[in-house]
């Protein structure tokens, strides 16, 4: 039960989070309702199936949340999303 609590406030988070803030993977994959497991996976096999990550962070992965927003409209949009 404090899993999903805490899964709760993390997208109420992200749901309020201004366009700039950098996110992880676990952030992507509750914003694309997969999992971190699969996030992680894509971005060694397929990365241009995730929105474009941000750089310069050494080996973590993150991304711009506004970034993400626009993909998942853009993606959704064209009905090209991630399966």
């Amino acid at each position: 039960m404090k899993a999903i609590c805490k899964m709760d406030e993390l997208f109420l988070n992200l749901q309020r989070a201004h366009d700039d803030q950098v996110i992880g993977p676990r952030e992507l994959a509750l914003l694309l309702n997969t999992t971190e497991k699969y996030i992680y996976k894509l971005q060694s096999t397929a990365p241009d199936r995730l929105p474009p990550r941000l750089w310069g962070f050494g080996r973590k992965l993150a991304w711009r949340i506004g970034t993400c927003r626009k993909w998942v409209r853009d993606h959704d949009a064209t009905n090209n999303t991630v399966q």
